[in-house]
């Protein structure tokens, strides 16, 4: 999708939240900078796991290694994976024992005047704001990760990296949409244009769209009323989303609308993608079907 962008920035700022053991990161920087060598990209990946973050690094590592085994001299699109960085802190913002995102990252001042020794050597890297945010976070209900998760997912992946914490003060069924409003927020905080969630299913995703739509409404009444100019006023110009099989045969003209959302290709909902207007700026206007097309072909294939 990137990859056909014109106009995209020189500098690419990239957010990758719970990130894990960097299975989203890695690819995505190695495919980027291979189609884009002329596009400078800072990845940041969060997690709460100090021992995912370590597996990330290791993954990381080891790929630079291999490569340098194998020609000696790392090739650009290599190179750029040493530019990934992976810092600890709690998303959600509710663990005394984790630094929290707005501190790790420098979102927002903290109020704490003291400055930890991520905070310092992030603080120039992050420049506070990313144009991009991405996140594979936990969103399955403890319900429906007891009830609908194969044997081999509940036995051998760590359920901290699945399910929410417990919330009960909501239905089972929003029990796995707990981190999609603090999301929204961080996105907002961090100035994103371009936003990628994962979700179970379609219902899920209608859910999550329908969260932002409110959440900007809410944020967007309160800026007119500051008299926050119009570039700078929160809220989504686009929410789509996505099937988990876009790519099939004939999926254009199956896509849909449901409660205002575009829905594209087949198969059951996976992923909801939100855009401002910015975005326009990276294509050209002929750009546009084209664009359409390739966001069907990439999410297929998995890739940036």
């Amino acid at each position: 999708m990137l990859s056909i962008a014109p106009n995209l920035p020189r500098n690419l700022r990239v957010l990758d939240l719970c990130t894990g053991v960097g299975c989203i990161p890695l690819p995505f920087q190695h495919q980027l900078s291979r189609r884009r060598p002329d596009t400078l990209l800072r990845m940041v990946g969060v997690d709460i796991s100090p021992d995912a973050l370590q597996l990330a690094r290791d993954n990381t590592e080891r790929v630079l290694r291999d490569a340098r085994e194998e020609y000696n001299v790392l090739p650009p699109q290599t190179q750029a994976l040493e530019q990934i960085k992976y810092i600890p802190a709690d998303v959600l913002g509710k663990s005394p024992d984790h630094p929290t995102l707005e501190a790790a990252l420098v979102l927002k001042p903290a109020l704490n005047p003291g400055e930890s020794r991520v905070t310092k050597g992030l603080r120039a890297y992050t420049a506070k704001t990313f144009h991009i945010l991405i996140c594979n976070h936990p969103y399955i209900s403890p319900s429906d990760f007891l009830r609908t998760t194969s044997r081999s997912v509940r036995e051998f992946e760590p359920e901290l990296a699945l399910v929410p914490p417990p919330n009960s003060a909501i239905s089972h069924e929003e029990e796995g949409d707990v981190f999609y409003p603090r999301l929204l927020e961080i996105a907002h905080q961090a100035k994103a244009i371009m936003v990628l969630f994962e979700v179970a299913d379609l219902s899920q995703a209608l859910r999550v769209a329908r969260i932002a739509r409110r959440l900007g409404k809410e944020l967007a009444h309160e800026h007119a009323r500051m008299e926050v100019p119009f570039p700078d006023r929160v809220g989504w110009d686009e929410i789509q989303i996505w099937r988990d099989e876009p790519g099939k045969v004939g999926a254009i003209e199956e896509s849909q609308t449901i409660d205002g959302f575009e829905v594209i290709g087949r198969g059951n909902g996976r992923s909801v993608f939100y855009s401002k207007h910015h975005v326009r700026d990276w294509f050209s206007s002929s750009d546009k079907l084209r664009l359409r097309e390739q966001i069907i072909e990439l999410s297929t294939q998995g890739t940036s």
